[in-house]
């Protein structure tokens, strides 16, 4: 269940991120720069919205009806923002974040979210390539 869930995550990131005006129509962006983490390597990156998941957390794991499943995991996921330049990597970080947030509970791609909430973030700067980059860290609910 774990494994499969964290595939749906990606998805679901996706399908938020990716209909949300404010992400896609930030300075150099589109969809189909938001790219699992994997992909980062194959790019030189612009502007980007790279995600990853950190763990899937199942619990209240013991239910005399339904042993092989939990009613909820926490998954952790973490997300890179990059842009060239700051203030456009601060304004893509921001709509990243409200949008996330703003979806908290629904279905989306056929996976039953309840809350997705900012759990921490940093910031910073690679010199070799020569773009600014915001790291933020997201905890989100989801429901079986």
């Amino acid at each position: 269940m774990s494994a499969n869930l964290g595939f749906s995550i990606g998805k679901v990131i996706f399908d938020i991120l990716s209909n949300y005006s404010s992400v896609v129509s930030a300075p150099s962006m589109s969809a189909a720069r938001i790219q699992p983490a994997p992909l980062l390597d194959q790019i030189a990156p612009e502007a980007a919205v790279i995600y990853e998941l950190s763990s899937v957390m199942p619990t209240n794991i013991k239910r005399r009806w339904r042993i092989e499943t939990s009613p909820l995991s926490v998954v952790d996921f973490s997300i890179e923002v990059i842009q060239k330049n700051y203030k456009e990597c601060t304004y893509l970080s921001q709509a990243v974040t409200q949008a996330l947030e703003q979806a908290g509970s629904g279905v989306y791609n056929n996976v039953k979210i309840d809350g997705i909430t900012l759990s921490g973030g940093s910031e910073g700067y690679n010199r070799q390539q020569r773009y600014y980059t915001k790291n933020l860290s997201f905890s989100v609910r989801v429901l079986v």
